[in-house]
């Protein structure tokens, strides 16, 4: 990508592919064999709980001599890609302009079916014509 040996100067090779100048000259430093362990188990973890966010599996792993904080754990967890499975808040609440079985037009009239056992309703030609 960014070559540093062609005659084009390297900012001029940055706004062509139109990144920052600092992503240039950015090195990711290398992730220590302490952290790979504790992303290791914290993989594992997340596979057997996979309800448990950074500040639980912060506590399992202090129970087992790692001592970690919460934070790092989330940073941890960001950077392997995992995130607690939970019911996020209002995901009960409809959203605006969504059509669900609680919002039927009060035109249409029902009618119980027998071939689709208790509770089953069909719809049927509304009573009035929309208008």
């Amino acid at each position: 990508m960014i070559d540093r040996t062609h005659d084009l100067p390297i900012s001029r090779q940055v706004k062509a592919l139109n990144i920052s100048r600092g992503a240039a000259y950015y090195n990711p430093r290398p992730v220590s064999a302490e952290d790979l362990a504790i992303m290791r188990r914290l993989d594992e973890l997340h596979l057997e709980h996979p309800f448990m966010g950074a500040r639980m599996l912060r506590d399992m792993l202090n129970r087992e001599e790692v001592k970690i904080g919460r934070r790092h754990a989330g940073t941890l967890m960001k950077r392997m890609g995992i995130n607690a499975i939970y019911q996020r808040p209002n995901t009960s609440k409809p959203s605006p302009g969504c059509q669900s079985a609680f919002n039927w037009d009060p035109r249409f009239a029902f009618n119980r079916d027998p071939f689709l056992g208790p509770g089953g309703t069909t719809a049927l030609a509304p009573a009035q014509p929309f208008g």
